[in-house]
């Protein structure tokens, strides 16, 4: 027997970049898929919640989760290279933006990477 939408709802996002699959009062359930527009580069602002706090999930693969200090500008940059299935709640007032790690390497000093390059970047 075939379960009706009315009672379970599923969803996917199987495409480049960021879908909200599930919209439900005052919380979402996204999927971030890896896009070249994610890759630390790219970056050119950050955003960030200042009435709530986020929680990423990585599923497979590899993240890298930036988290900047700072009012009007991100002042200081700190990167977690993220684990899959484990949760990480982002606190109100942080900037972030996200990447995939293996195309940029900010959370390993020895390769000469400087989290500055990520500072001073508007907030959105």
């Amino acid at each position: 027997m075939l379960i009706t939408e009315e009672l379970l709802e599923v969803r996917d996002h199987t495409t480049e970049g960021y879908k909200p699959v599930v919209d439900f009062d005052a919380w979402r359930v996204a999927v971030l898929n890896y896009s070249p527009s994610l890759r630390a580069e790219n970056i050119t602002s950050m955003q960030r919640h200042n009435e709530t706090d986020e929680v990423f999930v990585l599923l497979r693969g590899h993240c890298l989760l930036f988290l900047g200090q700072g009012d009007a500008t991100v002042t200081q940059v700190f990167a977690e290279d993220m684990v899959p299935l484990k949760i990480y709640t982002v606190k109100s007032c942080l900037a972030h933006p996200y990447t995939e790690r293996g195309c940029y390497g900010a959370g390993r000093r020895e390769q000469g990477h400087d989290l500055r390059q990520l500072a001073l970047l508007p907030i959105d």
